[in-house]
């Protein structure tokens, strides 16, 4: 934890200098003439965090979750609406995720044959909606999950390469036809260090 300089000058009179942070440099030479040296002049620090949380449990039920402007998830990726072709009825959307044991990531879809008209955003049916064939159980409890449960990793690493990434599958089938479409999706998570990440974003609408 980095505090701030009133609870580091209230609390931390064992610290040095009551600062809550600490740099260790290792300063090493090939050559006994040259040493290196550090211009303390010009020392700065940037410190980044994931703009993440989990302030909704109940995604079938609480209504925020059917717009942006309303949700109060801090990680909220939505695209503007796609205009089709030819009329569809149903939804794919694929992509390749990292999610621990602390995030989760979950989809939503808005269709219209209007394109001036605001998005709703309903949660794909989710596989703890879904009987042994794929069937809604209950459209009133879609939970914006993916089709398949994905086993949740416990590797910790903030390197891409480090990351394992799993396949993540949404998909709703006879929906009303429509012509816009747009997705939503909403990364939580109690780790500020560790979000949930996507790649590989697909959306798909099939007549």
């Amino acid at each position: 934890m980095i505090a701030s300089r009133v609870n580091e000058l209230a609390q931390l009179d064992s610290r040095p200098g009551n600062k809550s942070m600490e740099v260790t440099f290792t300063l090493s030479t090939s050559d006994g003439d040259i040493s290196p040296v550090i211009d303390l002049d010009r020392v700065g620090m940037v410190l980044i965090s994931n703009r993440v949380n989990a302030p909704i449990t109940d995604y079938a039920g609480d209504s925020r979750a059917s717009t942006i402007a309303e949700d109060p998830t801090s990680f909220v990726y939505a695209n503007k609406p796609i205009q089709l072709e030819n009329s569809a009825t149903s939804i794919k959307v694929l992509m390749a995720a990292y999610t621990n044991t602390a995030c989760d990531l979950r989809c939503f879809y808005s269709i219209s044959n209007d394109l001036e008209s605001d998005p709703i955003y309903y949660p794909f049916p989710g596989y703890d909606n879904l009987d042994i064939n794929g069937a809604i159980r209950d459209i009133a409890k879609n939970s914006g999950l993916p089709d398949k449960k994905i086993p949740k990793t416990d590797v910790l690493a903030h390197g891409s390469d480090e990351l394992p990434f799993t396949d993540y599958e949404f998909s709703i089938d006879d929906l009303p036809e429509f012509r816009y479409f747009s997705i939503k999706i909403v990364g939580t998570g109690t780790n500020q260090a560790y979000p949930p990440r996507i790649r590989d974003l697909r959306a798909i609408a099939l007549a």
